[in-house]
């Protein structure tokens, strides 16, 4: 499996992609933030989420109970 675009990685200061499972639209990396802990970055190579942008809402909104479950979500518009 190809990594994660190089120019992505650095956009939201990623390092060490390490592939975790892939679906037809989206690839699914383990990544190490910059604060040194593990998350994860889904990558939408098509350059479009397909249909799980109400997914990537909840994850922007998960905050009080759900902070556990969910780490808030950044996304990119265009092509990476």
């Amino acid at each position: 499996m190809r990594p994660p675009p190089e120019a992505l990685l650095r956009r939201f200061d990623l390092r060490d992609p390490d592939w975790v499972a892939g679906t037809r639209h989206a690839q699914v990396w383990k990544v190490r933030l910059r604060s040194g802990d593990w998350g994860a970055l889904k990558h939408y190579p098509a350059g479009h989420l397909s249909n799980e942008a109400t997914g990537l809402l909840f994850l922007e909104r998960a905050n009080g109970e759900r902070s556990r479950d969910a780490a808030p979500a950044r996304s990119c518009t265009g092509r990476s």
